[in-house]
Protein backbone atom coordinates (compact mmCIF):
# COMPACT_ATOMS: atom_id res chain seq x y z
CA UNK A 1 0.00 0.00 0.00
CA UNK A 2 2.79 2.41 0.95
CA UNK A 3 4.60 1.64 -2.31
CA UNK A 4 1.43 2.38 -4.27
CA UNK A 5 1.02 5.75 -2.51
CA UNK A 6 4.66 6.62 -3.20
CA UNK A 7 4.23 5.64 -6.86
CA UNK A 8 1.03 7.72 -7.15
CA UNK A 9 2.78 10.71 -5.54
CA UNK A 10 5.75 10.37 -7.88
CA UNK A 11 3.45 9.96 -10.89
CA UNK A 12 1.48 13.07 -9.84
CA UNK A 13 4.68 15.11 -9.52
CA UNK A 14 5.92 13.99 -12.95
CA UNK A 15 2.52 14.71 -14.52
CA UNK A 16 2.49 18.19 -12.96
CA UNK A 17 5.98 18.92 -14.36
CA UNK A 18 5.00 17.69 -17.82
CA UNK A 19 1.86 19.81 -17.88
CA UNK A 20 3.67 22.87 -16.54
CA UNK A 21 6.46 22.57 -19.11
CA UNK A 22 4.16 21.77 -22.01
CA UNK A 23 2.07 24.91 -21.47
CA UNK A 24 3.74 27.17 -24.04
CA UNK A 25 3.54 30.89 -23.75
CA UNK A 26 0.94 32.16 -26.18
CA UNK A 27 1.00 35.60 -27.78
CA UNK A 28 -2.58 35.25 -29.04
CA UNK A 29 -5.09 37.58 -27.45
CA UNK A 30 -5.51 41.27 -26.66
CA UNK A 31 -2.57 43.36 -25.47
CA UNK A 32 -1.85 46.91 -24.34
CA UNK A 33 1.39 48.15 -25.89
CA UNK A 34 3.52 51.02 -24.67
CA UNK A 35 6.60 51.78 -26.75
CA UNK A 36 9.92 53.28 -25.73
CA UNK A 37 8.59 56.76 -26.66
CA UNK A 38 5.58 56.37 -24.34
CA UNK A 39 3.12 55.94 -27.24
CA UNK A 40 0.18 53.69 -26.34
CA UNK A 41 -1.57 51.28 -28.70
CA UNK A 42 -3.47 48.02 -28.52
CA UNK A 43 -2.92 44.90 -30.54
CA UNK A 44 -4.92 41.71 -31.02
CA UNK A 45 -3.02 38.61 -32.14
CA UNK A 46 -5.00 35.73 -33.61
CA UNK A 47 -3.90 32.84 -35.84
CA UNK A 48 -1.10 34.67 -37.67
CA UNK A 49 -2.98 37.97 -37.98
CA UNK A 50 -2.62 41.05 -35.84
CA UNK A 51 -4.97 43.97 -35.58
CA UNK A 52 -3.71 47.28 -34.19
CA UNK A 53 -5.41 50.40 -32.86
CA UNK A 54 -3.50 53.58 -32.03
CA UNK A 55 -4.55 56.93 -30.63
CA UNK A 56 -3.22 58.78 -33.68
CA UNK A 57 -3.95 56.44 -36.61
CA UNK A 58 -7.00 54.59 -35.28
CA UNK A 59 -7.39 51.13 -36.80
CA UNK A 60 -4.41 49.93 -38.80
CA UNK A 61 -5.12 47.28 -41.47
CA UNK A 62 -4.53 43.68 -40.40
CA UNK A 63 -0.97 42.47 -40.67
CA UNK A 64 0.39 38.95 -40.91
CA UNK A 65 2.89 37.69 -38.38
CA UNK A 66 4.76 34.47 -37.63
CA UNK A 67 6.52 33.25 -34.53
CA UNK A 68 9.98 31.77 -35.10
CA UNK A 69 11.48 30.49 -31.84
CA UNK A 70 11.92 33.71 -29.81
CA UNK A 71 11.00 36.16 -32.59
CA UNK A 72 7.78 37.68 -33.86
CA UNK A 73 8.20 38.45 -37.56
CA UNK A 74 5.99 40.86 -39.54
CA UNK A 75 6.33 42.05 -43.12
CA UNK A 76 8.05 45.19 -41.78
CA UNK A 77 10.20 44.18 -38.79
CA UNK A 78 11.32 41.28 -36.68
CA UNK A 79 10.96 41.57 -32.92
CA UNK A 80 12.76 39.59 -30.23
CA UNK A 81 10.23 38.19 -27.72
CA UNK A 82 11.11 38.33 -24.04
CA UNK A 83 8.47 36.84 -21.76
CA UNK A 84 8.25 38.46 -18.33
CA UNK A 85 5.33 36.23 -17.35
CA UNK A 86 2.27 34.83 -19.18
CA UNK A 87 0.66 38.30 -19.24
CA UNK A 88 3.69 40.55 -19.85
CA UNK A 89 5.98 40.56 -22.89
CA UNK A 90 8.69 42.79 -24.29
CA UNK A 91 8.99 42.97 -28.09
CA UNK A 92 12.18 44.64 -29.25
CA UNK A 93 13.65 45.44 -32.65
CA UNK A 94 16.66 47.52 -33.64
CA UNK A 95 14.49 50.65 -33.60
CA UNK A 96 11.57 50.12 -31.20
CA UNK A 97 10.70 48.36 -27.99
CA UNK A 98 7.12 47.55 -27.03
CA UNK A 99 6.10 46.64 -23.49
CA UNK A 100 2.99 44.48 -23.76
CA UNK A 101 0.50 43.68 -21.02
CA UNK A 102 -2.42 41.32 -21.62
CA UNK A 103 -5.86 42.97 -21.54
CA UNK A 104 -8.24 41.02 -19.34
CA UNK A 105 -11.30 43.27 -19.04
CA UNK A 106 -13.32 45.87 -20.88
CA UNK A 107 -14.15 46.02 -24.58
CA UNK A 108 -11.14 44.68 -26.48
CA UNK A 109 -10.15 44.66 -30.15
CA UNK A 110 -11.38 41.07 -30.39
CA UNK A 111 -14.83 42.30 -29.31
CA UNK A 112 -15.00 45.11 -31.86
CA UNK A 113 -16.83 43.98 -35.01
CA UNK A 114 -18.60 46.98 -36.49
CA UNK A 115 -18.76 50.76 -36.38
CA UNK A 116 -21.65 50.81 -33.90
CA UNK A 117 -19.29 49.50 -31.23
CA UNK A 118 -16.46 51.92 -32.03
CA UNK A 119 -17.39 54.51 -29.39
CA UNK A 120 -17.62 51.86 -26.67
CA UNK A 121 -14.25 50.42 -27.68
CA UNK A 122 -12.60 53.88 -27.89
CA UNK A 123 -13.87 54.72 -24.39
CA UNK A 124 -12.25 51.59 -22.91
CA UNK A 125 -9.12 52.18 -25.03
CA UNK A 126 -8.65 55.70 -23.61
CA UNK A 127 -9.33 54.52 -20.05
CA UNK A 128 -6.66 51.80 -20.38
CA UNK A 129 -4.25 54.25 -22.03
CA UNK A 130 -4.65 56.74 -19.17
CA UNK A 131 -4.06 54.05 -16.51
CA UNK A 132 -1.05 52.58 -18.34
CA UNK A 133 0.66 55.95 -18.82
CA UNK A 134 0.17 56.74 -15.12
CA UNK A 135 2.16 53.65 -14.11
Amino acid sequence: MKQQLNWISAFGAVLFLILACSNPKNIEGNWEALDNQNEYSEVYFEEGNMRIFTDIAGFIPNQKYTINEDSLVTNILSYHIKWINLDSVILSSNTTTFYLKRIKSGVKLSDYTDEQEEDVYRNDFYNRMKKRKEM
